[in-house]
């Protein structure tokens, strides 16, 4: 249930980074936007293969907070760029999307595989990706439009306040994960197996 309902709220935020980022990176000049967003898809390939390694030490809470600092990050950076007109700060974190992406949602499904019972897995993968790519992207596409729209002027925008919002939703986020997920290492088929045991079976002895 809190990997469900973070999963969705994370999209929240999530929604600023694909509706607005090419429309930013243009208004600040920098040129061929959409050579520079591939960054985050060339990440996210090499996130891909690089990702068991990493896991084997995070594991999954470790992944999903790792992908939430990184776009705390992210959208911190996005600001401090609009803020200070200097784009290098937003070259440099444009490959943290693909990082973010892969961590979470990756974890994240991987997480549901394990601990669902084998019937409901395929339920549960859905029941994520309707929370997700339903629900939290449509909430996001909401509130992004409409952050986006109250600090428009003039044809111009405020893209320090744009990314603030995003930035301050994705620290939020990040504490609520931390302190309600708990990483519980017993799969569900393994506890399903045990009720099943004669309580005779389960007691005796080695």
């Amino acid at each position: 249930l809190i990997l469900l309902l973070f999963s969705m709220l994370i999209c929240i935020p999530l929604a600023f980074y694909d509706s607005f980022t090419n429309l930013f990176i243009t208004d600040v000049g920098i040129l061929n936007a959409a050579a520079a967003m591939s960054l985050g898809q060339v990440a996210e390939v090499i996130f891909l293969f690089t990702f068991p390694f990493f896991f084997l030490k995070l594991r999954y809470k470790g992944s999903i907070v790792a992908a939430i600092v990184a776009w705390v990050v992210m959208y911190g950076l996005f600001a401090l760029g609009a803020a200070t007109g200097q784009n290098g700060f937003i070259y440099a974190v444009l490959p943290l999307h693909g990082f973010c992406f892969t961590f979470f949602f990756v974890a994240g499904q991987l997480f549901v595989d394990e601990k669902a019972p084998s019937s409901l897995r395929n339920s549960a993968q859905g029941l994520i990706a309707f929370a997700t790519y339903g629900v939290g992207k449509y909430l996001g596409t909401l509130v992004a439009g409409n952050v986006v729209e109250l600090h428009t002027a003039e044809g111009g925008y405020n893209w320090v306040s744009v990314w603030t919002v995003p930035f301050v939703m994705a620290v939020v986020f990040l504490l609520g994960f931390i302190f309600l997920f708990r990483e519980n290492t017993t799969k569900r088929d393994d506890l399903n197996g045990a009720r099943n045991q004669p309580v005779s079976a389960i007691d005796e002895p080695a």
